[in-house]
């Protein structure tokens, strides 16, 4: 999941991936309310026990976010990400220029007590380039980016992940190029880029879980368990607890019926 913090609302995007990085979009959340207070912090931790069912009947959770540490709630970010550490929520500050999508971390002290959180640079430039060259992936595959018949995957979403342009300019005679906002609002692209970045910062063993799903569901069709009861997704190894999950979100978009946009 990717967060892209606002004053006044945590946008929120949840993202699905599959071998060769094939992506879903899976959830998007606007969670409203003045960011330096509470509300919208325990509504982020709602979304982040959402459950999603795949088309083998094994329910995914959320394993990793990044959520972004810039702009006017830097303190209350690290505070959320180092409560929720075990949960592998990530605060980053986004840098452009030509940098890898996601560089080592810094230690960042903050509070009374100095508490000490990590903080991970996200090259922007880079997983925004990225982005753009997968929306034009045309056939399911490698790299292919599926976005959901859905109501919140609406033309105002479509318009954000494609916000902005990269444009050159000449200064002094040497060639320049860097990101340019075509419209106002781009939260979603932030979040997608984000989310990017907490799939870089799990490094999953991509083609062995979906192997270990595969497994799972066979076995299942094998000896079914009794009607309602959901198969548990793989762990990545020497993962930290899971904490008890209660299933708030609506989505089911990885079962079977999943329809989607077409892609251009």
């Amino acid at each position: 999941m990717g967060v892209d913090v606002q004053d006044a609302s945590l946008e929120c995007l949840v993202i699905g991936w599959g071998i060769g990085e094939e992506s879903w979009l899976l959830d998007r959340h606007v969670l409203p309310g003045d960011t330096s207070q509470a509300e919208p912090w325990r509504m982020l931790d709602e979304v982040l026990a959402t459950t999603y069912r795949h088309a083998s009947a094994a329910r995914l959770p959320i394993l990793a976010s990044c959520i972004d540490s810039g702009g006017h709630r830097t303190s209350l970010v690290y505070d959320y990400c180092h409560r929720n550490a075990a949960r592998r929520c990530y605060a980053t500050i986004g840098r452009d220029g030509e940098r890898p999508i996601v560089s080592s971390p810094s230690p960042r002290r903050w509070g009374h007590g100095e508490r000490q959180v990590p903080l991970y640079t996200i090259g922007v430039d880079a997983g925004k380039a990225l982005l753009l060259g997968r929306l034009r992936v045309t056939e399911k595959g490698r790299g292919y980016v599926h976005i959901p018949v859905a109501d919140w995957a609406d033309d105002e979403m479509a318009a954000q992940l494609t916000s902005e342009r990269l444009v050159t300019r000449f200064h002094k005679g040497v060639p320049e190029s860097a990101w340019k906002k075509i419209r106002a609002r781009n939260e979603m692209l932030d979040a997608y880029v984000l989310a990017y970045a907490a799939l870089r910062l799990l490094n999953p063993k991509l083609e062995q879980w979906a192997e270990m799903i595969r497994q799972r569901a066979t076995r299942r069709e094998d000896d079914p368990a009794p009607s309602g009861t959901p198969t548990p997704a793989p762990r990545p190894p020497s993962a930290p607890p899971q904490p008890a999950i209660r299933q708030v979100g609506r989505s089911s978009y990885l079962q079977t019926g999943f329809s989607e946009r077409s892609q251009r």
